[in-house]
C-alpha cells in the first residue's frame, strides 16, 4: 500500500474512535450547560433533582416555566446538596420559605418570571470558583442574579444574604469538598 492510503486509513480510524464517540447513541446523556469560556459543565446529582423539582411545582401552578422561587424550594429540598446544608447552617427553615414563597405566589399582582438567566449565573458561580461541573450552591448563589429576585428578597429576610450565603458555602465546601458530578 502506498504511504497517502495508509495514512488517510489511520485517520478514519482515529476520527471513528474519537469524534464519533460523542454523537454514540448508547452513551449517556449527561445534562449541563456549555460555554465558550468553560466547555461543557454538566450539572450534580441534587442539581438536576432541584431543577426537576421546581419544574414539578411550576407545572402543579399551571406554569409553564419556573421561577426562582420553586427553584429555592427544590433547593431546600436536597438534604445532601451543599445549598440546603448552607441555609440550614444559617438557620433558615424550609417551612418558614415555603410559608414566604407560597404568600409570594399568592399575590396576584406579582408576575413571576421566568428564571432564564439562572442557569448561566449559576455557570458563571461555577466557573468563578473553578469547578468542574455545576452544584446547588452555585444555583442558590445564582439566585441573587436572576430578574425575579422574590427568592433573593426572601432569603435576605430571613437573615441568609448574598454574603452570608458564600461564608457558609465555603466553609462548607472547605469542610467537606464538592458534590457528586454523577
Amino acid at each position: 500500500m502506498s504511504e497517502p492510503q495508509l495514512s488517510l486509513r489511520v485517520r478514519a480510524r482515529w476520527i471513528t474512535r474519537h469524534q464519533l464517540a460523542h454523537i454514540n447513541p448508547w452513551r449517556p446523556r449527561v445534562p449541563g450547560v456549555h460555554t465558550r469560556a468553560t466547555g461543557f459543565l454538566p450539572f450534580s446529582v441534587p442539581a438536576r433533582e432541584s431543577m426537576v423539582f421546581a419544574w414539578r411545582e411550576a407545572r402543579r401552578a399551571g406554569s409553564h416555566h419556573w421561577d426562582p422561587g420553586q427553584l429555592l424550594l427544590g433547593l431546600l429540598g436536597q438534604d445532601d446538596g451543599t445549598a440546603a446544608r448552607a441555609l440550614e447552617r444559617l438557620g433558615v427553615s424550609r417551612a418558614e420559605v415555603r410559608r414566604r414563597i407560597g404568600q409570594l405566589a399568592a399575590e396576584e399582582s406579582r408576575q413571576a418570571h421566568p428564571a432564564q438567566h439562572v442557569i448561566p449565573a449559576a455557570a458563571a458561580e461555577a466557573a468563578a470558583r473553578c469547578a468542574d461541573h455545576i452544584d446547588t450552591s452555585h444555583l442558590l448563589l445564582a439566585l441573587f442574579r436572576a430578574d425575579d429576585d422574590a427568592a433573593a428578597q426572601v432569603l435576605t429576610e430571613l437573615g441568609a444574604g448574598e454574603s452570608q450565603l458564600r461564608g457558609a458555602v465555603t466553609t462548607l465546601l472547605d469542610e467537606s469538598g464538592p458534590e457528586h458530578s454523577g
